[in-house]
């Protein structure tokens, strides 16, 4: 039986003769409930404070909680079941002044979700106010199957549809949050509370309470991204954990700041199995290797190179996504966490294909990384910096995309229509003319910057990172792929990372006579 959390509510006897109040656990052990809500933003005022703290150990009036906290105390005792962990209720929440305990708690919350004995999903709720049990068409008509006989005296069955779990549940206002996604993959039991009826979800099937002996689907661990927490093996930390942050990165999240600790539950797993290092949201093998350890075709998908692969990302270039800065500090500019946005890594126009993909040869070498941790090592830090090997070119430039050579080529959301990704220029190749252009009018030598920009960037450089090395190019347009960077103000060889670039035919031999030198990124 699992340790209590630091506080839980304990909701009293099952027949609510009894108000709820907080208990401070002491180490007890006991089994528990935990909940996952949506706040919603501003209109969530009920929370935990130091002004509440010993009042609410006293007790805490059902009535005066917000709905969707009595609908998890009820469900709560309609499981016979003693205590209840929600977050804003049990952790002290941050103010401008103190957050030590928000810090402390924080670096568990994976730990609290994987140790209750089941979650409530309030999927349907939108805020804390909303509540999640309504009528269900579910609990409304009684589904049952029903035999039919037919001339053949074998009989039809006839079963009731199915309710499509991804839907209803993943597309619920609920699942569009990014904290959601850790107390999803790290709960070993969830009751989904949804519109259309009420869900069960485990890591060996999920159901419904119109279907209560198990919805149909084949591998519910690999839809829900549960696998990757029994992974030993570096894939963890590269494709798998590509897939996980394009999923994380799409959600939406009200504190910029909570971008690694929302993670930091199943960063904490994955490090464990694998014995890698966690840098702000990237992985160093535990034996990392420098490039001249390898001849070139073994370097391609090398775990020892994975921190390499871990920086090949960039922002999603569609017009559904507007990347921004954090408004303060998140993590180093090479980290994914930097950008508040969706960001692509493997999947369509992702640039991670150079690592794995043998007609690619890396040329960056990582020499050093270092973060500086708040508290937890998986969570928030205050600095970051990377030492890399490679050679750089100064003096590109960047223009936006001019319109599709064939109308209404690029009205798909999957097309790069954002206004962070440009066509690429040099002060040696300062015409379009030269390059490559597609029919949805995208050139073949272009960046994607990490934010959209509020000016033109007219003078920033290229860290080569990758080359192709086929004389025959077979699916790809692109000679090089780079980090974009930008000198920072604080020292000469000291450099921040402003986006992703690729550099089409046009560009073939601008590396060539640059010499390798070893920068600094933060």
């Amino acid at each position: 039986m699992a340790i209590l959390p630091t506080r839980v509510i304990d909701v009293g006897p099952l027949d609510g003769s009894q108000e709820p109040r907080l208990l401070i656990s002491d180490g007890k052990r006991a089994p528990y409930i935990s909940l996952s809500h949506c706040w919603g933003g501003s209109q969530h005022t009920y929370k935990l404070s130091h002004d509440t703290l010993l009042t609410w150990q006293q007790g805490i009036p059902l009535a005066s909680l917000p709905r969707t906290f009595r609908d998890a105390v009820h469900v709560t005792r309609k499981l016979e079941q003693r205590y209840l962990w929600i977050d804003s209720l049990c952790i002290i929440q941050p103010t401008p002044d103190d957050e030590s305990d928000w810090q402390k708690e924080g670096a568990v919350m994976g730990d609290i979700y994987r140790n209750s004995i089941c979650n409530i999903a309030a999927t349907v709720a939108k805020n804390s106010h909303s509540g999640f049990l309504t009528e269900r068409p579910g609990a409304r008509y009684l589904l049952r199957p029903c035999k039919l006989q037919d001339i053949s005296n074998e009989g039809i069955s006839v079963l009731p549809p199915q309710p499509n779990f991804s839907e209803i549940v993943d597309n619920a206002p609920l699942n569009r949050r990014a904290w959601v996604l850790q107390e999803r993959m790290l709960s070993p039991r969830i009751l989904h509370w949804a519109p259309e009826g009420m869900f069960w979800q485990c890591t060996k099937t999920w159901a419904s309470e119109d279907v209560p002996d198990g919805l149909i689907y084949e591998d519910p661990g690999g839809v829900t991204g549960v696998d990757i927490l029994t992974l030993t093996t570096y894939s963890a930390t590269t494709w798998e954990w590509f897939r996980l942050i394009e999923n994380y990165t799409s959600r939406g999240m009200t504190n910029d700041a909570d971008k690694l600790p929302a993670l930091s539950g199943i960063s904490r797993i994955i490090g464990s199995n694998t014995g890698s290092r966690y840098y702000a949201g990237l992985w160093l093998h535990p034996t990392a290797k420098r490039l001249n350890d390898f001849r070139p075709a073994q370097a391609s998908g090398a775990p020892e190179l994975s921190f390499t692969a871990g920086l090949m990302w960039q922002s999603d270039s569609t017009i559904s996504n507007t990347p921004r800065r954090p408004k303060s500090y998140v993590a180093p500019s090479w980290s994914w966490a930097s950008v508040v946005g969706a960001i692509r890594y493997s999947s369509a126009r992702g640039p991670v294909g150079g690592w794995m993909d043998i007609r690619w040869e890396i040329k960056a070498d990582v020499v050093a990384v270092d973060t500086a941790p708040v508290v937890d090592p998986y969570g928030q830090v205050s600095a970051g910096r990377l030492e890399i090997c490679g050679v750089l070119l100064d003096g590109f430039r960047a223009v936006p995309m001019p319109g599709p050579v064939i109308p209404d080529s690029r009205n798909g959301l999957d097309a790069p229509t954002g206004p962070q990704y440009c066509a690429l220029l040099h002060a040696d190749r300062p015409r379009l003319e030269g390059l490559e252009r597609y029919s949805d009018g995208a050139f073949d030598s272009h960046v994607c910057f990490d934010v959209v920009p509020t000016t033109p960037w007219e003078d920033f450089s290229c860290l080569l990172i990758a080359t192709y090395v086929n004389d025959i190019v077979q699916g790809s347009n692109w000679r090089y792929s780079a980090m974009a960077l930008t000198r920072s103000q604080d020292a000469s060889e000291t450099y921040e990372r402003v986006g992703w670039a690729r550099l089409g035919d046009g560009f073939s031999g601008c590396f060539d006579r640059c010499k390798m030198r070893t920068l600094t990124v933060v």
